[in-house]
């Protein structure tokens, strides 16, 4: 399923399988839902001749005949037609708690009563450690860019694993086939740009670039006119390519940067701050149709998250002049992954894969940014490995459950552990307003950030 005009792949979409009995109205036979990659599959469809209905809000709809011949199998590619949405205006008030989500995934989102820095940020599959920007002026990621955002509160499929928090899955656009296009614009808290397009008949990319300066805005941090500096900056890019049959291959790339610089002064005593954070990912990505209801896709991604203080202080009366503390932390990942999805029949929908974790972390805490005591990693090496498995299964008409594990095993310097998480969820369709749903995830988290009362970014 694609998009007619930028040849994006569609998720989300319905298809539905019409037949019409004489003196009544259309019957769905049979329906299934696009995956995030836009492949959709019915098995054992009995022959006939049936109407296709696709909808997904935000198109239009399609519709045609489909004859379903005894003892083959039919690729059918659709391509969806964009369609603008007309509404009468809504206005909308409400106060903010400081548990809710913050607009734009600014600040961080807080799901299950647990800390923001629990949650599993995903983009395009790759881990990002920490994406919020300090005092959330500005939105996590150029939404320019977002072809869809998956929030995942409860019932956590196997697919997911090593967070305890919550899960926010982000998936970027590919860029447009249809022409090359972009846009720029500025403001008093930053300058954005993004420009897309194809390379070729079967190549696309899409470059953005952020650059954001909260400190034009808000100069002063303190009442005695000391400056404070602060700067974010964003790249991303993505390259999209159709290969032979059904194939296609992805390379996306992020880098974040953020940093923060202030100047305290006191009876003759002074304090210069400097920190800097940011996060670095590199996706290669491939999916493939092995068969009429067999999809799979592969992963190996790359991802860097670092961060440094530098506290300057001069005049103080427990420190030599001129006395300089600095901390740095970094943590490097290498993934991969491999995930397959077979559509065994009406009834059965079989997940699975394997996904292999090196980390790798160092650095150097000093105790005047820990507020406790000196921190030493050095050289700190392991590796996850999880294998994963989830039936999708139709109990009832009305009636579906989700049933799968997650076995992972942690190797660090000092031991092995191991654990096997079990998932569980229940859709019940009570009627055409109501449904109930119910759900079981037991997760086990092996590496945990950083946290005390000092400074909250490790």
């Amino acid at each position: 399923m694609t998009d007619s005009v930028s040849g994006e792949l569609i998720a989300g979409a319905t298809v539905l399988l019409q037949d019409t009995v004489a003196g009544e109205g259309p019957s769905v036979r049979r329906w299934c839902a696009t995956n995030q990659y836009g492949f959709y599959s019915m098995r054992n469809v009995m022959p006939g001749t049936y109407r296709m209905v696709v909808r997904i809000l935000g198109f239009r709809t399609a519709e045609g005949p489909v004859a379903v011949v005894n003892g083959t199998s039919m690729l059918k590619d659709v391509r969806m037609t964009q369609r603008a949405i007309e509404m009468q205006e809504v206005t909308a008030e409400a106060q903010q708690t400081v548990l809710a989500s913050v607009t734009g995934l600014s600040r961080g989102v807080y799901i299950r009563s647990t800390p923001s820095d629990q949650n599993q940020y995903l983009l395009d599959g790759a881990r990002i450690y920490n994406p919020a920007h300090l005092g959330g002026v500005l939105t996590t990621f150029n939404a320019e860019v977002l072809h869809d955002v998956q929030v995942t509160v409860g019932g956590v499929p196997p697919y997911y694993g090593g967070r305890i928090g919550g899960i926010l899955d982000l998936s970027m656009r590919e860029g447009t086939m249809e022409r090359l296009s972009g846009s720029v614009g500025t403001g008093s808290l930053g300058s954005n740009m993004i420009l897309e397009g194809p390379l070729s008949s079967s190549t696309t990319f899409l470059f953005s670039g952020r650059r954001g300066y909260p400190d034009v805005l808000v100069p002063y941090l303190e009442n005695d006119g000391t400056p404070s500096r602060q700067s974010s900056s964003e790249l991303i890019a993505k390259l999209s390519r159709s290969l032979s049959g059904s194939s296609r291959l992805f390379l996306s790339g992020y880098v974040g940067r953020d940093s923060y610089s202030n100047q305290v002064e006191d009876t003759g005593k002074r304090l210069n701050n400097r920190l800097s954070w940011g996060n670095s990912a590199v996706n290669l990505r491939w999916i493939s149709i092995a068969s009429p209801s067999l999809f799979l896709h592969a992963s190996a991604v790359y991802t860097h998250y670092g961060f440094s203080a530098e506290h300057f202080l001069t005049g103080d009366i427990f420190l030599p002049p001129g006395t300089s503390l600095s901390s740095d932390y970094g943590v490097d990942d290498i993934v991969l992954r491999a995930h397959a999805e077979h559509y065994y029949d009406e009834e059965h929908t079989v997940r699975g894969g394997v996904e292999l974790i090196h980390h790798a972390m160092g650095g150097n805490i000093n105790e005047f940014s820990s507020q406790l005591a000196r921190l030493s990693l050095e050289g700190l090496s392991s590796w996850e490995l999880s294998v994963y498995l989830q039936d999708q299964w139709k109990l009832f008409p009305r009636v579906t459950a989700e049933l799968g594990a997650r076995a992972t095993t942690f190797i660090g310097d000092k031991g092995s552990y191991s654990g096997v998480d079990p998932r569980f969820s229940l859709l019940v369709s009570l009627n055409e307003n109501l449904r109930l749903y119910s759900s079981l995830s037991s997760i086990n988290q092996f590496i945990h950030p950083y946290r005390n009362s000092g400074i909250f970014l490790f």
